[in-house]
């Protein structure tokens, strides 16, 4: 899986700042900063790149991914 790290000042985000995508499993994962992890199913490399370039991305996560994508969510483990 390959990790994206945004900076949160420059994109304004404040529930998020770390994505990791599989191509493999077309899985997206975004690690919020509260300590749990969304996964989203299914999600074509070319939805990725929209996000990755969206200028309100915490936007492109509630009106596109969560709208149309099957998602779960989990505890993210602690890391050292």
């Amino acid at each position: 899986m390959n990790v994206t790290n945004f900076n949160k000042k420059a994109w304004n985000l404040s529930h998020f700042s770390k994505i990791g995508y599989c191509k493999e499993e077309k899985r997206l994962c975004i690690y919020f900063l509260n300590g749990f992890t969304m996964e989203v199913y299914d999600v074509e490399e070319k939805v990725v790149f929209e996000f990755i370039i969206s200028l309100e991305k915490e936007a492109f996560v509630r009106n596109i991914l969560v709208s149309h994508y099957c998602i779960s969510f989990y505890a993210t483990p602690l890391h050292a």
